[in-house]
C-alpha cells in the first residue's frame, strides 16, 4: 500500500515475523525507513507471544503500530526527527 506523507510516497508493507529478520534482531514490531521511504509492520498473529490472541485483537495492534510508524515518517519528512525519542535506522 502506498501512503502520502507530506507529499512523499511511502510504501507500507505488512510482513510475517519470520519474513523480516529485522523484527527479531531489534525486538520490534514495526519500523520506518526514512531513506527507502518504507514502513514495515509485523503481522501480529505471527509475532511470538501473540499466537493465542484473536485475529481482531492482532489487527487492532497492527493498526496501532502503523499509526506509530506513520508518525515517525511525518517527523522525518517535517525535519522534526529529533522529536522522536527512538530512532531506528535500517542500513
Amino acid at each position: 500500500m502506498d501512503l502520502n506523507i507530506l507529499g512523499t510516497k511511502y510504501t507500507l508493507t505488512v510482513k510475517k515475523y519470520d519474513e523480516d529478520p529485522y523484527f527479531k534482531e531489534n525486538s520490534i514490531e514495526g519500523y520506518c525507513d526514512d531513506v527507502l521511504k518504507e514502513i514495515t509492520v509485523c503481522k501480529m498473529s505471527t509475532y511470538p507471544g501473540f499466537k493465542k490472541e484473536t485475529a481482531e485483537y492482532c489487527k487492532m495492534v497492527e493498526k496501532q503500530i502503523m499509526r506509530h510508524e506513520i508518525i515517525h515518517a511525518f517527523l522525518g519528512e517535517s525535519r522534526l526527527k529529533q522529536c522522536s525519542s527512538i530512532q531506528v535506522h535500517r542500513l
